[in-house]
């Protein structure tokens, strides 16, 4: 399993609860603000991404369009690039 997937399992682990931001920050090497950001930015591209998959058509029903033209549009949503990224 790649290093990337790690970080993200450990963050979604968080979300439900399953483990403590200190603990991910022990695993990785990082510090917890670090763990809160890798976080945030989860959670800020998990709503871009379901807005946008949500988004009315053009007769006005929802859709719920998960193609990678969707994925890729969410990037113009950030405000920023993360300043920090886990080592390696």
């Amino acid at each position: 399993m790649s290093h990337e997937i790690k970080i993200v399992a450990a963050v979604l682990a968080n979300i439900r609860g399953e483990i403590s931001m200190d603990c991910i920050a022990d695993s990785f090497g990082v510090t917890e603000s670090q763990v809160h950001e890798w976080k945030d930015v989860f959670q800020v591209a998990g709503t871009v991404a379901l807005m946008n998959a949500l988004k009315p058509d053009a007769n006005g029903a929802e859709s719920l369009d998960m193609g990678p033209a969707m994925v890729l549009g969410a990037s113009r949503f950030a405000a920023s690039e993360p300043t920090t990224f886990p080592p390696g």
